[in-house]
């Protein structure tokens, strides 16, 4: 995850790998990551806020690693509700981004919170 994410991981986890006919593999790696973003409460509670969280590869370009969302919005099934925050959504964007140093995409997926 890029942005302020705390990557500190207490322990690794045994997992499986999906290797499928065609060279595609799958690979679903549990962690726990911390984030946060600044909000602005000038106006609470009558105002929006908007948190984004972008998680891609810093190692691996396009060709590499096509990273994929496979669904439009955030499951938000195990939503823990707050008093002070209404969720409103989570959608989800796939970008591809190209820098000047280098002719490969980078693909990333950016995920939304609006409160």
């Amino acid at each position: 995850m890029y942005s302020s994410a705390d990557s500190h991981f207490t322990g690794s986890m045994d997992t499986n790998v999906v290797i499928r006919h065609d060279g595609q593999i799958m690979w679903d790696s549990p962690a726990i990551t911390k984030s946060s973003c600044k909000v602005d409460v000038s106006f609470f509670p009558f105002d929006a806020q908007q948190c984004r969280f972008t998680y891609g590869s810093w190692t691996y370009n396009g060709h590499q690693m096509d990273l994929q969302n496979a669904m439009e919005q955030a499951d938000l099934a195990d939503l823990v509700e707050n008093v002070e925050w209404e969720v409103l959504g989570m959608p989800a964007k796939r970008n591809i981004v190209l820098y000047g140093c280098c002719a490969d995409p980078y693909p990333d997926v950016t995920f939304t919170l609006q409160l």
